[in-house]
């Protein structure tokens, strides 16, 4: 089975829900702790906590996929890497559930390995199909494996770039850990702010590039020096913007 590339924006940025097809209207939504995970070298199983706050019991399905970055865009891939148990849920009204996350190998990794858990809303089953508009989650959970010696840290650049008519933020990481992207901005050569995201943008994974759809003010390409400030693993750093205007 071949990977599939995901263009849901923010659902990939953290550990967020995206919005499917239809489900009941009144389905209630997963809390799901924690939000992003961690593996260290030696580590080798995870637990995580699904809660369902509402009075409904909800259904789901979980997978686990490798996560890479190809054309600037995510790409997921099935993986038996790590181990998702129990793969399928039933959580009751105001009850919570445990899922464990086993690395399939004891081998610590060479470079930090990426991964995504997905949960995906699932039917009641044997209940007849809903009439009318109704919505179905998903939720997308980072997972990182990280290796016993300390890597290089997220080496970036950015590019802002005009593609067939629109402007485009390409992060580019040469370091050797992911970096993720957060409350960032624009900053012009007159000094103004112009804002991108006040939340999450998106992860650069190392080695590898991500692009973001981005507005700017006019058609015309921003005269240079053109600065980016973006919260980077959570920590205000500024960059300075390569620019592109395209034809």
């Amino acid at each position: 089975m071949t990977g599939f590339r995901l263009r849901w924006g923010a659902m990939l940025a953290g550990g967020c829900a995206a919005a499917l097809v239809s489900l009941s209207a009144a389905s209630a939504t997963l809390q799901i702790s924690p939000v992003n995970v961690e593996f260290s070298a030696k580590q080798n199983a995870i637990g995580m906590t699904l809660s369902n706050p509402g009075e409904t019991p909800v259904y789901g399905q979980v997978r686990i996929y490798a996560w890479t970055q190809e054309d600037g865009e995510d790409k997921l891939t099935p993986t038996d890497a790590i181990a998702a148990s129990p793969p399928i849920l039933r959580i009751d009204g105001g009850s919570s559930q445990i899922i464990r996350l086993v690395r399939v190998t004891n081998a610590p990794p060479q470079a930090e390995q990426n991964y995504r858990l997905l949960v995906d809303e699932l039917p009641e089953p044997g209940q007849p199909a809903q009439s009318g508009i109704s919505i179905r989650m998903r939720y997308s959970i980072p997972v990182f494996v990280v290796p016993a010696t300390a890597l290089p840290k997220p080496d970036l650049r950015f590019t802002l770039k005009r593609v067939d008519g629109k402007w485009q933020l390409e992060a580019e990481n040469r370091g050797g850990t992911r970096a993720q992207i957060g409350a960032t901005r624009l900053v012009d050569a007159a000094g103004k702010s112009h804002p991108v995201t006040d939340g999450l943008l998106g992860y650069a994974l190392a080695g590898q590039r991500r692009v973001f759809n981005v507005t700017w003010p006019v058609d015309k390409a921003p005269a240079p020096p053109l600065a980016i400030d973006a919260a980077i693993n959570t920590v205000p750093t500024r960059f300075a913007v390569q620019i592109d205007g395209g034809p």
